[in-house]
């Protein structure tokens, strides 16, 4: 496989991996957004959606992980992504930099080495450490404006990932779980009519 079309493979695999990012990002707000609304009313969905939470929370961490933290030299990341690009195809990519804030790194390199890589027997060390939305939204955006700019130096063959895309996704998402919420009130409404 020739330089350009490696480029874009490891290029086009770090978007799909953001795009999941983002994906995990909109359940987790979407379910948060709608957990008031059902909490009282429907006692046996909310482990449900707790549970879902959970685990796109992991997939989550873990994934931003994959995609910035990881420091394997073999491991597709956006910085080893950089670096190829200027090693390989002799492009200048000095001037574009992937800072994380030092504390959202060390959440979610803890919550990857405590739960998800190691499945840590004690889990009581997990529930020390919260990763917020606020701060997860705001490394998704970072991210994506680093994938942008590196789109911009490879050519034709990469597409961004745009606001239009992620506004939509988010769309998406948000309507999925709305419909799910209601499929289970509908459900628990009318439980003698389902049995």
């Amino acid at each position: 496989m020739n330089s350009n079309d490696e480029c874009f493979l490891r290029y086009d695999e770090l978007k799909r991996l953001l795009y999941r990012a983002y994906t995990d990002f909109f359940i987790v707000q979407g379910i948060n957004e709608k957990s008031l609304s059902i909490r009282d009313r429907n006692r046996q969905f909310t482990p449900i959606l707790s549970h879902i939470c959970i685990l796109a929370t992991q997939d989550m961490a873990l994934t931003i992980w994959k995609v910035s933290i990881d420091n394997d030299g073999k491991a597709n990341t956006f910085k080893q992504l950089k670096t190829f690009l200027h090693q390989k195809l002799h492009l200048n990519v000095s001037e574009i930099k992937l800072t994380l804030p030092k504390e959202l790194e060390d959440s979610i390199a803890q919550l990857r080495k405590r739960f998800s890589a190691h499945n840590d027997a004690d889990k009581s060390k997990v529930s020390d450490i919260r990763v917020e939305l606020e701060p997860i939204e705001n490394a998704l955006a970072e991210l994506r404006s680093f994938l942008n700019k590196l789109c911009c130096i490879i050519g034709d063959q990469a597409t961004p990932l745009t606001d239009e895309q992620i506004c939509s996704l988010s769309e998406r998402t948000k309507t999925g779980i709305s419909m799910l919420i209601q499929g289970a009130q509908l459900i628990e409404n009318n439980r003698g009519l389902f049995v």
